[in-house]
């Protein structure tokens, strides 16, 4: 029912333009989808806000005014979160799965040019790794390593008792 095209090489290429000409911080504009279950409404929402930075985020709302998923103007997004302080602010538990394993996640933190540091868990064994070299670890080799059994080593990723610590 309603197609919008534009056909342009060079510069902005905007087929669609909602305006809100409010100054005021917090106003809105935006698309409302809506669908009629049985006697009932189920809203999906997308739209941006002015925040206070005159500058704009990109929020996700359903089920009402349940914000989901905020996209603020300065790059971080809200995953259950609406005002988020890091690049990724999620509230709540996070899953992550890999296709070939369904007990299998890792979290990478920047080594800053040294490698990453991360969190892997394979095989229902926890590792966390360090990409610097310490007197418990080697670059990359397990600092920490919690094994199916509950059995925690420091130092070694084979722990022989509860805690285990191995080297200096």
């Amino acid at each position: 029912p309603l197609h919008i095209s534009r056909d342009s090489a060079s510069g902005e290429n905007i087929a669609l333009l909602l305006d809100n000409n409010n100054t005021t911080a917090g106003n809105e504009i935006g698309i409302l989808f809506r669908s009629m279950v049985g006697s009932t409404n189920t809203d999906f929402e997308i739209f941006g806000k002015a925040n206070a930075a005159n500058d704009m985020d990109l929020v996700f709302q359903s089920d009402g005014s349940n914000e989901r998923v905020r996209f603020t103007g300065d790059g971080k997004v809200g995953i259950g979160r609406t005002n988020p302080a890091v690049p990724l602010d999620v509230e709540g538990k996070i899953r992550s799965n890999d296709s070939s394993s369904n007990d299998y996640f890792e979290i990478f933190c920047d080594g800053s040019g040294q490698g990453d540091s991360y969190i892997e868990n394979t095989s229902n064994n926890i590792q966390i790794k360090s990409a610097y070299a310490t007197s418990f670890s080697t670059s990359g080799s397990a600092a920490m390593f919690i094994d199916n059994n509950q059995n925690v080593g420091i130092g070694t990723s084979t722990p022989l008792a509860k805690l285990d610590i191995q080297g200096t």
